[in-house]
């Protein structure tokens, strides 16, 4: 296994990070990872034409009543667990340090694969943009290692740094969003206002399981508050406050545009509309804003991406960070600069950024089609079974020990995790079954298939889970003290 789990010596705490940020400048970094706008013009037409047409949006209010269930557990296991790390402390102190290690290395994998998909988008989006505009083509790698080359500059500086650029940049797309919402409803849509969205009849037409699927996977991020504890101000208040508004915001953010954009196309048409244009996002934006409220929402869809792609960066690096601590991987990796940034972990983020997307752009895939679509739908399976994982480890954890049931209240330490456990292991269910629609795994047909892609994607999720689970067995052989820091408070992690 790993050559730093070889040896008998004690891990050594590289350096713990530091900071002062404050609960909005957590949730500004976790709603970033989300990307609201990127949401709207590439999951809105998905969910709308294959998943359960105007009742998506109550596919938005359910999975966010669902996240807020789980976050009960979540964010009071944190007082438990004064600890960074999120999925991988808390799946290890639940369910044990093998299968937290195992959450460790799945959740990278979820992070990781992300970041390379927007970091492909990006270059894709702002080349289309740049042809549509001026008719110049400019090869979507360059813009994409543009792009890279701001990510890992920013993070590799100081997180407050990270913290006021992904402020800016999340206020303008979910300003430009908000107000094309407002003038929809204000216009009276396409053919007035109505509340079919929400009715039952609505949610369960088309295919109500692929608008979960969608849904769920529209709020990837939001936990990764826990992540940043030890660069938060007060991370007892911090942590929970963030992530309970992080949810609350983004279940009411794409409840409300969803339903607008519903509104913009009509209840009964919006199948039908979006089908026909898949792009409808500035459709509407120019019907409804004019010619600039178009060319704005175009610079803000390219500004969500780059937020989204420096908030994923960040989440790696500080996995990273990590693990490196507790000598899983290299102790390098737990090494904090002198701008009080995991340092030595961001810059090994961008270079495994930097091959995967050397080597596509040999292997010729294409951007959106192929990459896009490869990395996010594996990263969106990884992230739904490491929530559920959680949300397992979180119920686990209370019920084990009458002492940690006495001191929080019932409802919150088995009554809601229970909830969650079946709310977001339903979800992961629907992912899996979904799971070649979600890559594109077609024939040539078009059919959705079960086939090579798919199969090979699930043993890349299921070979990170095997390593970190037997890499934990090879530590607690061979380095009792490094296997013992990954859970024991104030080491490693």
């Amino acid at each position: 296994m790993n050559a730093t789990t070889m040896g008998v010596d004690t891990p050594e705490k590289n350096g713990r990070l530091t900071g002062s940020l404050h609960v909005w400048d957590i949730m500004f970094m976790v709603i970033a990872t989300s990307a609201p706008l990127t949401v709207i013009v590439a999951v809105y037409p998905i969910g709308f034409t294959i998943g359960n047409g105007a009742g998506f949006p109550a596919a938005f209010l359910g999975m966010g009543i669902v996240l807020l269930i789980f976050s009960v557990g979540f964010t009071t296991m944190t007082r438990h667990v004064p600890k960074p790390g999120a999925f991988f402390t808390y799946i290890a102190h639940g369910l044990g340090r093998p299968l937290g290690l195992a959450g460790a290395y799945v959740a990278i994998l979820c992070y990781e694969c992300i970041e390379l998909g927007v970091v492909a988008y990006f270059g894709y989006d702002v080349s289309v943009t740049i042809a549509g505009y001026t008719g110049i083509h400019v090869p979507w790698f360059l813009l994409s290692t543009l792009e890279w080359l701001a990510i890992g500059f920013l993070g590799y500086r100081n997180i407050e740094i990270s913290a006021k650029v992904l402020g800016v940049l999340l206020s303008v797309e979910i300003l430009i969003s908000l107000v094309i919402s407002f003038v929809v409803l204000a216009d009276g849509g396409a053919h007035g206002i109505d509340a079919v969205s929400f009715a039952p009849s609505a949610f369960l037409s088309g295919a109500p399981s692929l608008g979960i699927m969608f849904a769920a996977a529209s709020y990837i991020g939001f936990e990764s508050t826990a992540i940043y504890r030890d660069e938060a101000r007060d991370p007892p208040r911090t942590i929970p406050h963030a992530t309970y508004g992080a949810v609350v915001v983004l279940a009411v953010f794409y409840t409300f545009t969803s339903w607008a954009f519903v509104m913009a196309l009509g209840s009964a048409d919006v199948v039908k509309a979006a089908n026909a244009d898949p792009q409808f996002l500035f459709t509407v934006a120019e019907r409804y804003i004019g010619g600039t409220g178009n060319i704005l929402t175009h610079i803000f869809v390219i500004t969500s991406i780059f937020a989204v792609t420096l908030a994923f960066h960040n989440v790696v690096a500080r996995y990273l960070h990590a693990l490196g601590n507790v000598r899983a991987l290299p102790t390098y990796l737990g090494r904090v600069g002198s701008r009080a940034a995991p340092s030595a972990a961001s810059l090994t983020t961008s270079a495994m950024t930097a091959i995967i997307i050397v080597a596509a752009t040999f292997a010729g895939w294409d951007p959106a089609a192929q990459m896009f679509t490869w990395f996010v739908g594996l990263g969106t399976l990884a992230y739904l079974i490491i929530l559920a994982a959680c949300s397992l480890a979180v119920f686990v954890y209370f019920a084990l020990k009458a002492e940690r049931r006495r001191a929080e209240s019932t409802w919150k330490v088995i009554v809601l995790p229970v909830l969650a456990v079946l709310g977001l292991g339903i979800a992961c269910y629907i992912t899996i079954a979904n799971f070649p629609l979600l890559v594109g795994d077609v024939d040539a047909k078009g059919n959705v298939i079960f086939g090579g892609l798919s199969a090979a994607l699930l043993v890349v999720l299921i070979a990170f889970a095997v390593f970190g689970f037997v890499e934990a067995y090879v530590m607690r052989v061979r380095n009792r003290p490094a296997y013992d820091a990954i859970t024991e408070s104030g080491k490693g992690l």
